[in-house]
């Protein structure tokens, strides 16, 4: 009897293994999801557009972060805004105080929102850790993950593939 006890707790989590394992190529982002930016810019995660969409969850006291901020910035410079939008998404525990403090010290010129209550990073899979980066295709769906700093040239070839394929499928 007792033999069979281990066999039983490693079927378990094989179970829960896979009902937590998201095996589809493009997970929708969210089903109905709308947020605004600081300086009052609406986004609709879910409104088809034709161009692509990088969200980075991010905070103030996260130090990575503010090492990805000019990375960010390089890509807002490089990247037409009718190709790519990037907005930063700040977390429920920041000060929005320290927020804007952060925006005009660093020069941000990308959008910023503030998620106040938690639940836009709730939307989205796996926010856990800061920065988290989704790129999103022109559906909203997310086709690309990244928790850690960002590497400008994997984010470059992760965008061109994007918007090679957004402009392939509006074809």
């Amino acid at each position: 009897m007792n033999i069979r006890i281990p066999y039983l707790l490693a079927a378990l989590i094989a179970v829960a293994a896979v009902m937590n394992t998201n095996t589809e190529k493009g997970v929708s982002a969210a089903t109905s999801l709308t947020m605004n930016s600081l300086d009052g810019h609406n986004f609709d995660i879910n409104k088809p557009t034709s161009k692509a969409t990088l969200l980075s969850f991010w905070s103030t006291s996260c130090s990575i972060c503010a090492r990805d901020i000019p990375v960010l910035s390089a890509l807002h410079d490089q990247f037409d805004r009718a190709d790519l939008e990037i907005l930063a998404i700040s977390m429920q525990y920041d000060e929005l105080e320290d927020i804007r403090t952060m925006i005009d010290s660093r020069a941000i010129e990308y959008q910023i929102a503030y998620d106040e209550n938690g639940k836009i990073a709730d939307a989205f899979p796996g926010v856990r850790f800061t920065p988290t980066s989704f790129l999103l295709d022109d559906s909203g769906k997310i086709i690309w993950r990244h928790t850690g700093r960002l590497d400008h040239a994997e984010v470059v070839n992760t965008v061109h593939k994007t918007l090679n394929a957004v402009q392939l499928a509006t074809r």
